[in-house]
C-alpha cells in the first residue's frame, strides 16, 4: 500500500445483468470495516478494458488494472 492511496473497485457487470454500484456500500458495510470500503467504484470499460486483465493461469493482473486506473483518473484527486 501507498499512503495516501484510494481503494477503487473494478467491475464488469455479466452480460444482461444491471449492476447498482451505489448500493454496495451498505452490502460493504456489513462485511468489512469502513476503510476498507472502495471510495470509487468504475466499470471495466470506463477504463478502456474489454474485460478485467488476467494472466495464463487466471490470477489478476493487477498492474495493469492499476495502471488503467491511474490513466483514466490522472491529475484527479478523491
Amino acid at each position: 500500500p501507498i499512503l495516501g492511496a484510494a481503494l477503487v473497485l473494478v467491475y464488469k457487470a455479466q452480460a444482461g445483468q444491471r449492476l447498482d454500484p451505489a448500493s454496495w456500500a451498505e452490502i460493504l458495510r456489513q462485511h468489512v470495516s469502513t476503510f476498507k470500503i472502495p471510495k470509487r467504484r468504475v466499470t471495466v470499460e470506463e477504463l478502456g478494458l474489454q474485460a478485467i486483465p488476467r494472466g495464463a493461469n487466471g490470477k489478476l493482473l493487477r498492474a495493469k488494472i492499476r495502471e488503467a486506473v491511474l490513466d483514466a483518473y490522472a491529475g484527479q484527486r478523491t
